[in-house]
């Protein structure tokens, strides 16, 4: 991918239900091994599962976001495209 000119970004897995706290802990390990193996190969990452979930922007069912989750993401998407193109 490095030679076409092409921008890879990857995106961290979101969290699961909060009952699944043993997948959640293993999608946070995999999430911080991809986030430093994106910085290693020089690719973008966008890592939101955290901070939706440490700002309370999970709707009530906790997977999905709510209603200004929806927003924030989307603003936040947004720039990381506009870093992409430059």
């Amino acid at each position: 991918m490095k030679n076409t000119g092409a921008q890879v970004i990857y995106f961290s897995f979101l969290p699961g239900r909060r009952k699944r706290k043993a997948k959640n802990t293993c999608l946070m390990h995999i999430n911080s091994w991809q986030h430093g193996w994106c910085q290693c190969k020089g690719f973008g990452f966008y890592g939101n599962g955290t901070f939706y979930k440490d700002y309370n922007l999970l709707g009530e069912d906790g997977i999905h976001l709510s209603r200004r989750g929806r927003s924030i993401f989307c603003g936040r998407l947004a720039n990381l495209v506009r870093w992409a193109l430059k």
